[in-house]
């Protein structure tokens, strides 16, 4: 599920289950998030923003909160070796 806010903004919303499968299968974790991505100039630089709950086996299922913070850009063109 992808909802696009306004031509800069879009949200993501994701809910999952992780397992393992050897030797039988057993869930590890279970996760929800929700990643804002929003395009600060032009089609090269872009921000998001993930805040996240995560509910690891390891801990007995308790949540385990997180804020992932991302500024990511884009490169394109030819490099010329003379």
């Amino acid at each position: 599920m992808r909802k696009r806010l306004n031509n800069r903004s879009v949200v993501t919303p994701r809910i999952g289950v992780l397992g393992e499968s050897q030797p039988s299968w057993r869930t590890t974790s279970y996760f929800a998030d929700f990643t804002w991505r929003y395009r600060m100039y032009e089609d090269w630089l872009f921000a998001e923003v993930v805040p996240a709950l995560e509910f690891p086996r390891e801990d007995s299922f308790q949540d385990r909160a997180s804020v992932v913070l991302r500024i990511e850009m884009y490169f394109s063109g030819t490099i010329s070796r003379d």
